[in-house]
């Protein structure tokens, strides 16, 4: 069963590296220059210091903010430095188990397809008895009567 995807016309790359332990304007830099290239791309760019937005957020609390918005993404860029980041290191699992694409540069993101894969729309015969619903990874239609995805 297909589950597609409403209101989206853009692709998400999450952006992964190192943050503890960096010099709070290197790191902003860092993360600022990749967000500025992926969006020269035409993909929305997910910024971990946005997201968190405070760098005195203990690691637990920033990274449950991060894996949220990881989940939410379509692919997961990285950092050069990002091996050197235990919290990096859990988004990269979680991205591999979740089978999001990887891009370790900004020549590989190029070859992404920029808007996200159209599913053929599924069609019932209960098609007027329907639900809007949606998690972490989209929204989505389906039908009360059969429970199918649409």
């Amino acid at each position: 069963m297909g589950r597609a995807f409403l209101n989206r016309t853009m692709k998400k790359i999450y952006i992964a590296g190192k943050v503890t332990g960096e010099p709070i304007a290197e790191c902003t830099m860092k993360f600022g220059a990749a967000q500025v290239q992926i969006r020269e791309l035409g993909f929305i760019a997910v910024n971990p210091l946005e997201v968190v937005n405070d760098f005195k957020t203990p690691w637990r609390p920033a990274m449950q903010k991060c894996i949220s918005a990881l989940m939410d993404c379509d692919a997961i860029y990285f950092c050069h430095d990002w091996k050197d980041s235990p919290g990096a290191q859990l988004e990269a699992k979680i991205a591999e188990g979740f089978q999001m694409p990887f891009f370790h540069s900004i020549q590989e993101l190029r070859k992404f397809p920029l808007a996200p894969e159209k599913e053929e729309a599924v069609e019932c015969e209960h098609i007027n008895q329907t639900q809007h619903w949606s998690d972490v990874f989209g929204h989505y239609k389906s039908c009360l009567d059969c429970g199918r995805d649409l």
